[in-house]
């Protein structure tokens, strides 16, 4: 059997860990720059606020209903994700983290313990952190996923969906609802008046692989019980990198946008040293407030002579795509860094040519070594080192109080 353990309101239930005066209140999380609800605690769902809403259209609700808003604080979801993922492995064989607030586990216990371990799972992550979870139990991946939505609603937090129950359940899962069919798909099989996951359950798999897709075919396979979706490898290298953020006020001069565009890079380059790649090409886009008249948005693209890691060579780079894209007199709410063709160091191809420049690979490792020993961003490049009055706004930020020595909590 296959465990899903997933972290309720995970976001939310980060603000209240440290809060114990917010436990029954309701609780929102907002979005960069404190755009929009991006999370809500259980008592803000029962209040009705809509995920995806703009903050300023529904802040007057918030106050009639004595909601809290708190600015995303990604330091101490990542950090308090990490603990319970080390919780989870000591109670494993074998674990895949899938994404900040949610877990594939092995269960290692016999099927007639299997009730006992789920709740114990539960206990032992609301005893150590403060963080409500759910457990759902299946034979496969996709089984769990479906059985954590149904261990949500139950009073417990834990559903098993065993081999017996499988077709109850599933007749009343829409499939829409099933993991891994998005909306073209699922407008697919209801065309074919494949309404449920029981209806998908049962498709010819011939049928499935010539209409639809190998994907389709696994989740198919995986709803009969048969594990067909291997895990995921968080250390494959990513084959883009995107630095992009909306500015927290409009910004029309040059010389900020430069700035803007200089720290993306910046970021950008620490992701391509993590996975020791270089990139040999360059895109930047920036754009004005798309809700507004006279949207403006445009892209530019530059190809590098040879990959590169090199910081320096990088920023020139984007800021020779801003001249060809920077159109004075207009606001703009939003810039970012592409940085695509990227291949690992040590396959690095040059042209017969060219000569490897030892000198910046000597200071780019310095720079690695300085930031690893004294913390991030404690050498900065010149272009992005000035004031940052374009960065994200974060008015509503609680303390880091877990990774901060000056925000540790305090008892009195």
């Amino acid at each position: 059997m296959i465990a899903l353990v997933d972290c309720n309101s995970f976001y939310a239930s980060c603000e209240k860990v440290f809060r114990p005066d917010l436990q029954d209140k309701p609780v929102v999380v907002l979005s960069n720059n404190d755009g929009c609800i991006v999370a809500m605690s259980k008592e803000a769902k029962d209040l009705g606020i809509k995920r995806g809403a703009p903050l300023f259209k529904c802040r007057q609700q918030l106050k009639d209903q004595e909601s809290l808003c708190f600015s995303s604080n990604y330091t101490l979801y990542q950090d308090l994700s990490n603990r319970v993922m080390a919780l989870l492995a000591r109670e494993t064989s074998h674990i895949e983290v899938y994404s900040i607030d949610e877990a594939f586990l092995s269960v290692d216990s016999p099927p007639s313990a299997t009730r006992e371990w789920g709740l114990e799972i539960i206990k032992i992550i609301s005893q150590n952190l403060g963080i409500p979870v759910s457990v759902g139990v299946g034979r496969s991946k996709t089984l769990a996923k479906a059985a954590a939505t149904l261990a949500k609603k139950s009073p417990q937090g834990y559903f098993a969906m065993l081999p017996s129950m499988e077709e109850r359940v599933l007749k009343e899962i829409p499939v829409h609802k099933i993991w891994g069919i998005g909306p073209s798909k699922a407008d697919y099989l209801l065309s074919r008046s494949i309404l449920t996951a029981w209806d998908l359950r049962n498709m010819d798999d011939w049928d499935v692989k010539k209409t639809m897709t190998l994907v389709t075919l696994k989740t198919l396979w995986e709803l009969r019980g048969k594990p067909s979706i291997e895990d995921e490898d968080p250390q494959t290298d990513k084959k883009g990198i995107l630095s992009s953020l909306g500015f927290s006020s409009p910004i029309k001069e040059k010389q900020e946008l430069q700035r803007a565009v200089a720290s993306y890079m910046s970021r950008a380059v620490r992701k391509l040293w993590s996975q020791n790649s270089q990139t040999s090409n360059v895109t930047v886009f920036i754009m004005t407030n798309r809700f507004k008249e006279n949207y403006y948005f445009k892209e530019y693209s530059q190809r590098l002579e040879n990959p590169s890691s090199y910081l320096p060579e990088l920023i020139k780079a984007a800021l020779n795509c801003l001249e060809h894209l920077f159109i004075r007199g207009l606001e703009y709410h939003k810039a970012g860094v592409l940085l695509h063709g990227i291949t690992p160091e040590a396959s690095v191809q040059l042209d017969l040519f060219s000569e490897r420049n030892n000198s910046r690979d000597r200071i780019s490792l310095v720079v690695k070594e300085m930031e690893q020993r004294y913390g991030r961003d404690i050498l900065k490049p010149l272009a992005s080192a000035m004031e940052d009055r374009w960065a994200m706004k974060r008015e509503l930020l609680s303390p880091a109080y877990t990774t901060c020595w000056e925000e540790l909590p305090r008892v009195y």
